[in-house]
């Protein structure tokens, strides 16, 4: 006779009781992992843009400064005429002109190329009064004898995109 014995496997869960716990964890890494994706691509954009600013400030900078250093090489034996046009003003009287601002026009640069402006840099130049420098006494209008013309030198210059502007300034006295 045969032995009949009967071997029941024990079932760990029916298949009506399974929850799907393992596709919940899968997604929730999924999602965890697209977040971090998208943070850390929302940071190199934000890295590149300040990159790209840092970028276009430095070279509306390295305008102005081209303006400048052009206007002074000009000055130094031009014979200019101070008529409050085409960048040349005469504020003699004490008087101050904004580069933003002015009626009379302004000197555009005309040096070597710069790369990628919007605009050329421009300048104006001021003729200063004649005692506005003393020769190093505290007597106030003591003026110094032989005291070549001063000069007041703006330059504006802007880079890739009009909101970078850049304005520099300086005194400037024709070499003796």
């Amino acid at each position: 006779m045969m032995n009949k014995h009967t071997f029941i496997r024990p079932r760990l869960s029916s298949p009506c009781r399974q929850s799907g716990i393992a596709l919940f964890v899968c997604l929730l890494f999924t999602l965890m992992i697209t977040m971090v994706a998208v943070v850390g691509i929302q940071s190199e954009t934000l890295s590149e843009r300040v990159a790209a600013n840092a970028r276009d400030k430095t070279l509306a900078f390295q305008a102005a400064e081209a303006a400048l250093r052009d206007a002074e090489t000009f000055m130094a034996n031009a014979v200019v005429n101070f008529n409050d046009a085409n960048g040349f003003y005469d504020s003699s009287d004490g008087s101050r002109k904004d580069i933003n601002v002015v009626a009379g026009g302004l000197r555009v640069y005309q040096g070597a190329a710069l790369p990628k402006l919007v605009v050329p840099p421009v300048t104006i130049v001021e003729k200063l009064p004649a005692n506005l420098f003393s020769d190093g006494s505290l007597e106030a209008g003591k003026v110094k004898k032989d005291t070549p013309d001063m000069y007041r030198i703006t330059a504006r210059g802007r880079g890739n995109s009009i909101t970078s502007d850049v304005v520099v300034q300086s005194i400037y006295r024709r070499p003796n």
